[in-house]
Parts: C-alpha cells; sequence; structure tokens
C-alpha cells in the first residue's frame, strides 16, 4: 500500500512535468534536472498565485541536492503506522489521551500528494489507531466516532480516532512557504496546544 501512494506521488509528479524523464537523462543525471527552472519549482511546490519576487528569493536557496532526495526518499520505507500510532497514540504510559496525537497538514493545490493521497494517508493511520487500541477498547482516542469536520474559508479540518487532517486552501505542497503559511502556521499552534 505504502509503495501504491510513492508510485503515484511520482506519477503525479510526472503529469505535472512530462519532460522530466528525457531532461534528466539529458542532464547526465543530476539532481536538479527535477526542479531546473523557477517555473518548475513553481509548478511543483507553490500555488498558482504565488509571486514571482518571493519564488526567486525561494529558488535562491534551494539546494541541487533538494529534488533527488526527494525521489531517493520514494524508494525506500521510513515509517510504519503501527510503530508511529504506538508512540504517539498510546504514548509511554499506555494510555489514550483525549485529543489527536497525530496530525497530517495538506496543501488543497498539492500536485504531488493530492487531496485523495492524503485521505488514505489520513485513514492508514486512523485504522492503525483502531488496530493497536482495539475496535471496541475503552479508553477511544476520539472524542467523537467517526469524521467531525470544520469548514472555514482558510482549511478545512478533518478528526478522528486521534489523527487531525488540515487541509489549507488555496496551498501547494509547500504549505510551509506558500501564501497561505499563517493559516498552516495556526493549526499547527491549534494542534499543538490540544497535546
Amino acid at each position: 500500500m505504502i509503495r501504491v501512494a510513492r508510485l503515484r506521488a511520482f506519477i503525479n509528479f510526472i503529469r505535472t512535468d512530462p519532460f522530466f524523464v528525457p531532461r534528466f537523462l539529458l542532464y547526465g543525471l543530476h539532481p536538479r534536472a527535477m526542479l531546473p527552472t523557477a517555473v518548475h519549482v513553481h509548478r511543483l511546490l507553490f500555488s498558482p498565485g504565488y509571486p514571482s519576487d518571493k519564488l526567486e528569493d525561494f529558488t535562491r536557496y534551494l539546494p541541487e541536492s533538494e529534488a533527488i532526495i526527494w525521489v531517493l526518499g520514494l524508494i525506500l520505507e521510513f515509517t510504519d503506522f503501527r510503530i508511529v500510532v504506538q508512540r504517539s497514540i498510546v504514548g509511554l504510559k499506555g494510555g489514550a489521551p483525549d485529543g489527536e496525537r497525530i496530525l497530517i497538514l495538506a496543501g488543497e493545490l498539492d500536485v504531488m500528494m493530492d487531496i485523495q493521497m492524503m485521505r488514505r494517508l489520513t485513514k492508514r493511520y486512523r485504522d492503525a489507531v483502531r488496530h493497536v487500541m482495539g475496535e471496541n477498547a475503552q479508553g477511544h482516542v476520539s472524542s467523537d466516532v467517526g469524521y467531525e469536520a470544520e469548514r472555514e474559508e482558510a482549511y478545512t479540518e478533518d478528526r478522528g480516532d486521534g489523527v487531525r487532517m488540515v487541509v489549507v486552501k488555496g496551498a501547494g505542497h509547500h504549505v510551509q512557504n506558500d501564501l497561505q503559511w499563517e493559516v498552516g502556521v495556526q493549526r499547527v499552534v491549534v494542534f499543538l496546544q490540544q497535546l
């Protein structure tokens, strides 16, 4: 299942940049072939309205190895849902907390890790929580059974089984650097305050 998600992210990338493979070969497998120009960086990482002057500042500090590290990260499995859940939801004390312990923050306009993919990720964590805690175990980790969605102008929030998913409206893959970064930060702060 994880490998399929990684493959889908790569397919989403190729859809955004269909000339990547030939360019990668022409560049002699250079890591910067994934994001060779500000146009590529903008299309892949940011929302359509992201200003050119900010984009130039961002690309100036973008390391050449950034793009290739992302691809290498797709090769290796780097997490086990059960271990994350055991260490965050169950914790060292062995009891179930009252609030969420896992936050998934997504950009609405992310072209690599689209909303459907992020919802599946959220579901995988929730399934792992139910597996670790037991389907009908006392100490259900959410105050509400199922999903609770809060709709605001700037974000959508989906809560359940100790996992909170926040979608920042209008943001691209780099939520933390996009125009809507303050909304993302505010949702992270609210999440941290309930821990």
